[in-house]
Formats: structure tokens, C-alpha cells, sequence
């Protein structure tokens, strides 16, 4: 099968979780025999100033980038407006590259990811499925567009963006199956739906982490043998914000008989929260995150709101590491074996810490069911040898 997969801006190499699911499908649809090829509408401007083409090969597919300047400008008036990539389907009503009819005609199906795009896409081909492949409810993603003045416009613009996306397309992509019945709530979409979730890519499964890479960090951070580590690992985004500043709230509270605990916070979201406590560490983003999930012993996950699942989750589970979520957080694990992660409500938070830090064994049999768990079932190629056959049936 020929797929088109269509995205807003780059999303490779992958930087956050919702780049990390556009890309584990692609590369996991190709490893089950789908010849896939990305149109990238609107790539990064320093594109505008280094030579060479506009295709690149990318691990098992191919990928275009479509840059030019009424695409880049609708993305800056996106981001500097309601924070979205609203405009940019807009733009593709302006302009239709010629490559990009192309591929719609070349393409057995085409994936959008994001609901921007969906009305444009489907208006250019009268023939060609579009699906819109969903990566959370962004009606809800966006509810915080309701706290700021003027906020209501652009809330209303991207409902209906939202609302249009599932009118125009020829089916829907879900992370879980909450955000299918959301949909369907909301919208009253009746369109096929295919629940996807988030996974974990096949070179996850084997460490190449080295006993040097692991003492380097025990001892630039000065970690001792009995320590627990905890890590909590995201992008700048609000809802990973607040988290973090939770978890950082839960760790200094934690009372002095507790064994020693070092936190790390990762990501971009660690240059928006503050702390003096002398065991908590910001990071910064980090490429090679391997060697920091090697030393810990917890994932955390305590966010408050937010749709989708989150693929931290997974990333740690592959790891072995003892996920602790809350109920918001756990989204998306409704089939994993009950003992895999364990559930905490925000108020708990800094018990449950306490208790888990007590019992290593436990700890380490949760996240050892977890792994397997996530390894047998998890994994972007098995995930998109589901979906291959959910879109073959639409």
C-alpha cells in the first residue's frame, strides 16, 4: 500500500512525543511493507540557506520539504496567533505544489497528522482516502485558550478546525479509546475510527548503554549506591510544566527517613520550573537519554490534564523502569496487566513515593512486567501491522 503521510512542519529527527508517533508510524507502517512517503508542508527557514534537495531518505521512507515562503509565513501567523498550525492548511488552499499532486495521486491513502491540514488535503482529491490521524483531542489540548483575553476566537477556530477534520476525512486515527468516545462526544463523529496507540520503536528493545556511560553520571552527579533515581522527561508544553513543578513540590516534602532519592528532570520542561533543592537536577534537553533511564529506578508521570497518551510512559516501561502516573496520566495502559504501573492521585503523590522508595524488590518486578508487556505488545511495527490492516478496511 501506498501512503502519503502529511504533516505541518518537521517532525524529524524527533524531539517530542508527538513527533516520536508521527515518525514510529511511518517507520513502523514501512517495516510491515507500506511504502511511505512524508510531505512536509513547511520545513525549518534555515532550510532557506543551505543547498540540496528537498527530498531526504529517512531510515525506511522517503520525506519532502516543502519549503516556501507563503507555507513559513502562515506558520509564524499560526504560532504567533493561537500556538497552533491552524493557518498552514489555509495556505495549502493558496498554493498546491505540484509535487504534492503528485503524491496525493501516486498514494493509496493519505495519513494527515493533525486536524489543520484535513479540510485542504481532502478538497485537493475527489478519489484519494484521507485520514486524520489524531494525536490527542485538540479541543481539549487547548482549553487553556479560554484563561487569556481574546482566547475564545482562537479556542473557536481551532474547534472548528477540529470539527471540519473529522467532517472532511474518511476516517480517524485515536490514540486511546478515550479520546474516541471525546470525539465522538464532542463532534458526534461517525466516521471510521481506528484506535492506534502510542508505542516504543524495536531498537528501544536492546541497550547499548556502556558501564563507563553509567558511571559517568553517578559520579558527575555524585549518586550513591543506595540511592532510588526518578526521572521525569518532557517537552515545554504547559501540562508537562505543571507536572514537574508538582513532582518537584512532592519530592521536597518527602520526610528525612526516606532512603536517598535524586530526581532528574528532562527535556525542555526542566528550563521552565525552578528548584534549590540540592537532590533534584535540570538537564536541559538530552539526546541520548539511554544512560539516564539505565540508572533510574521510576518513571514518573504526574500530570493533571492533557489528551492523548503520553509515550514517556512507554519509553520508560521499555526501559524497566517502575512507572508512577496518575489517573490522568495512565491513559491510554487500560490493557496492561494491572501490577505494570502504579496509579497515584495527585494528593498521594508524595506518599506513594515514600512507600515505593521502601520496597526496591517490588519496584523492580513492576518494571520488569512492564518491559515485557510493552516488548511483546508495544512496538511501532506491531502496532502499524494493525492499523495497515484497519486502513486497508476503510
Amino acid at each position: 500500500m501506498n501512503i502519503l503521510q502529511v504533516t505541518p512542519t518537521e517532525v524529524y529527527p524527533p524531539k517530542k512525543g508527538g513527533h516520536h508517533r508521527t515518525h514510529g508510524l511511518a517507520t513502523g507502517l514501512s517495516e510491515v511493507g507500506d511504502k511511505v512517503i512524508r510531505f512536509v508542508q513547511s520545513g525549518n527557514i534555515n532550510r532557506y540557506f543551505q543547498r540540496g534537495s528537498s527530498w531526504r531518505e529517512i531510515e525506511q521512507y522517503r520525506e519532502y520539504i516543502a519549503n516556501s515562503p507563503p507555507y513559513d509565513m502562515a506558520r509564524v501567523l499560526s504560532k504567533a496567533g493561537i500556538r497552533t498550525s491552524a493557518f498552514l492548511g489555509e495556505a495549502l488552499n493558496l498554493w498546491t505544489p505540484s509535487v504534492l499532486s503528485d503524491l496525493i495521486n501516486w498514494a493509496d491513502v493519505i495519513l494527515v497528522e493533525g486536524p489543520w491540514q484535513v479540510r485542504s488535503i481532502s478538497e485537493i482529491t475527489n478519489t484519494t482516502p484521507v485520514v486524520y490521524s489524531s494525536h490527542n483531542v485538540e479541543s481539549e489540548e487547548n482549553l487553556r485558550m479560554l484563561e487569556t483575553i481574546g482566547g475564545s476566537i482562537g479556542y473557536r477556530y481551532v474547534y472548528n478546525c477540529e470539527k471540519e477534520a473529522i467532517e472532511y476525512s474518511d476516517g480517524l486515527i485515536c490514540c486511546t479509546s478515550r479520546d474516541r468516545d471525546l470525539f465522538k462526544y464532542l463532534y458526534d463523529a461517525d466516521t471510521n475510527t481506528i484506535v492506534a496507540p502510542n508505542g516504543v520503536y524495536k531498537s528501544d528493545l536492546n541497550s547499548s548503554v556502556t558501564k563507563s556511560d553509567i558511571n559517568h553520571i553517578l559520579e558527575d552527579y555524585d549518586i550513591q549506591d543506595d540511592a532510588t533515581v526518578g526521572i521525569f522527561v518532557g517537552s515545554a508544553r504547559q501540562t508537562n510544566v505543571n507536572a514537574a513543578k508538582y513532582l518537584i513540590h512532592c519530592v521536597k516534602k518527602l520526610p528525612e527517613s526516606t532512603s536517598p532519592f535524586v530526581l532528574f528532570i528532562i527535556g525542555s520542561v526542566s528550563e521552565k520550573v525552578d528548584t534549590d533543592d540540592p537532590n533534584i537536577y535540570k538537564t536541559g534537553f538530552i539526546e541520548d537519554l539511554d544512560p539516564y533511564y539505565e540508572i533510574a529506578d521510576l518513571g514518573f508521570n504526574p500530570v493533571s490534564e492533557g489528551g492523548g497518551s503520553n509515550i514517556k510512559m512507554f519509553e520508560y516501561m521499555v526501559n524497566g523502569l517502575c512507572v508512577v502516573t496518575t489517573p490522568r496520566g495512565s491513559r491510554g495502559l487500560s490493557d496492561f496487566p494491572e501490577q505494570s504501573y502504579i496509579v497515584s492521585s495527585r494528593d498521594n503523590m508524595g506518599i506513594t513515593i515514600e512507600r515505593v522508595c521502601e520496597n526496591k524488590i517490588k519496584m523492580r518486578e513492576i518494571g520488569s512486567m512492564a518491559r515485557k508487556y510493552v516488548s511483546e505488545n508495544m512496538t511501532w511495527s506491531s502496532i502499524s501491522s494493525d492499523l495497515h490492516t484497519e486502513i486497508e478496511n476503510l
